[in-house]
């Protein structure tokens, strides 16, 4: 294997070679590619600490792309840091681990749930990627039903987009299981490649998430998969990957990214259907319900003002 020049020729080979890695080089390449920064910035003892690998294991893993060592590979991800971060104060702040100890009270824990949501803010532009973006747009706005799929920590999130859609009068059914998991799955049968399946997941991963989302794509639905990791279950069935890199203990990770992510992807697509409706490809009274959604979910997403999400 030739080694990558780039950091995006670099993470695309990581996903291509996933499959067939072995689990500790799998372990490897998930860390690389959901913390880059430490990759860039730490030595490889130090890496391999925090991995939970022998120093070794890096170098293997390094090999394994094509890179004569793990030096080489690293340099491809500080060209990367370089690129995004303007100043030596920025990047010891993203690298940083917020591991003080701080008295356990309500108000403290709540400058730290701030504070983290902030990070997880600040962190998403550069994890979602345009071209992502815009395609999903592209397929909401074409789907004739849009199916919502979550469980468990990441279903608040589908609930807002099936509510939100609906506001933009776009056919959305909301997968919740409350009727069963039979249920479930006979909904999701009723899913045709003129429909699109927007399915949303983190760790730890919903099995039944990740199989519905499976079998939407083997029949050719378009999967709109929000997630955590390029090497995610739910990733790897997605026709659209939109990713929400998150730090910390599963348990207690926030929420606010990926609910940021959704009213973006639905003032986007009001725009979308505005712009079409403009174009004389959707109907005056559609289109001015779509106008008035999308003004409102621009509200909600304002400071001080309220959309009723």
């Amino acid at each position: 294997m030739k080694a990558p020049k780039s950091y995006e020729d670099l993470r695309h080979a990581i996903v291509a070679a996933y499959p067939a890695m072995s689990r500790q080089l799998q372990h490897i390449g998930r860390h690389a590619i959901d913390h880059p920064q430490e990759v860039a910035m730490s030595t490889v003892a130090v890496l391999a600490k925090r991995v939970g690998v022998q120093p070794s294991s890096l170098v293997r893993f390094a090999q394994a792309l094509g890179f004569p060592g793990f030096s080489d590979m690293q340099q491809v991800f500080r060209s990367q840091l370089m690129r995004q971060f303007t100043s030596i104060q920025e990047r010891v702040q993203t690298l940083g681990h917020a591991e003080a100890v701080e008295a356990i009270d309500a108000r403290a824990l709540l400058r730290r749930y701030v504070r983290e949501g902030v990070d997880a803010l600040e962190r998403l532009p550069a994890s979602v990627e345009a071209a992502a973006l815009e395609e999903a747009v592209r397929v909401l706005a074409q789907a004739e039903q849009v199916y919502v799929l979550a469980q468990g920590r990441a279903f608040p999130v589908a609930y807002y987009l099936a509510f939100a859609l609906a506001r933009l009068e776009r056919r959305a059914l909301l997968l919740s299981g409350v009727g069963g998991v039979q249920l479930q799955n006979q909904q999701a049968e009723l899913a045709t490649p003129r429909d699109a399946l927007l399915a949303v997941s983190f760790r730890p991963y919903t099995e039944l998430v990740i199989d519905i989302a499976g079998e939407l794509k083997a029949r050719g639905v378009p999967v709109i998969a929000m997630t955590d990791s390029h090497v995610s279950p739910l990733a790897q069935q997605a026709t659209t990957l939109l990713l929400v890199r998150e730090e910390g203990q599963p348990m207690f990770l926030s929420l606010v990214a990926p609910v940021c992510l959704s009213q973006a992807l639905v003032v986007a697509l009001g725009q979308r259907l505005a712009g079409d409706a403009n174009a004389g490809t959707e109907t005056p009274t559609r289109a001015a319900r779509a106008r008035g959604a999308s003004r409102q979910a621009s509200a909600a997403a304002r400071p001080g003002q309220s959309g009723g999400h």
